[in-house]
Order: C-alpha cells, then sequence, then structure tokens
C-alpha cells in the first residue's frame, strides 16, 4: 500500500517492485499505478493492490520498491509505504 500527504487532488504514482541482484542487476517481480484517489484532506491511498509473482532472488539480493510522482501540480509532503510479504 502507496499512501501520502498531497495537497492537490491530481497527483498520479507508479510503483516497480523489482529484485536486485549482488552485481546490480534488476529484474522487474510487478508495476501497479496509482491515478489520484478520491478528494481529501490529510493522508489518502494512492496504490493499495496485490502483486503476485513468482519467487525471485537468492541469497543476498534486495527486494526494492521504487515509486515514481509521475504528474500533479504538488509534489507530496511524505509518502508511507507498506509492504507484506506473505
Amino acid at each position: 500500500m502507496i499512501s501520502g500527504y498531497n495537497g492537490a487532488d491530481d497527483a498520479h504514482l507508479d510503483a516497480q517492485l523489482v529484485v536486485r541482484d549482488a552485481s546490480g542487476g534488476e529484474t522487474l517481480l510487478g508495476e501497479a499505478d496509482g491515478p489520484p484517489p478520491p478528494p481529501g484532506m490529510g493522508k489518502r491511498t494512492w496504490i493499495d493492490t496485490t502483486l503476485c509473482t513468482p519467487a525471485a532472488g537468492q541469497a543476498g539480493d534486495s527486494l526494492r520498491l521504487r515509486i515514481t510522482f509521475v504528474s500533479g501540480s504538488t509534489f507530496f509532503s511524505s509518502i508511507i509505504t507498506e509492504l507484506e510479504i506473505p
């Protein structure tokens, strides 16, 4: 889940879940799009989805969540991420 504080109602995010190996190579496991949520004040959820992927990686690899600000008239003052691995 990706939530954040943004004063505008037009922010758009993209999230990529990747595995980075020890040599720096990356494998994309999944991607989620976060169009603007309904208008509101305070913390709002931009992306709340499940990415089902096959097992990937080896000991020493890192799991990374890359968030990209695609567009919007105001940047986020804070972004909160929650990643659950079953």
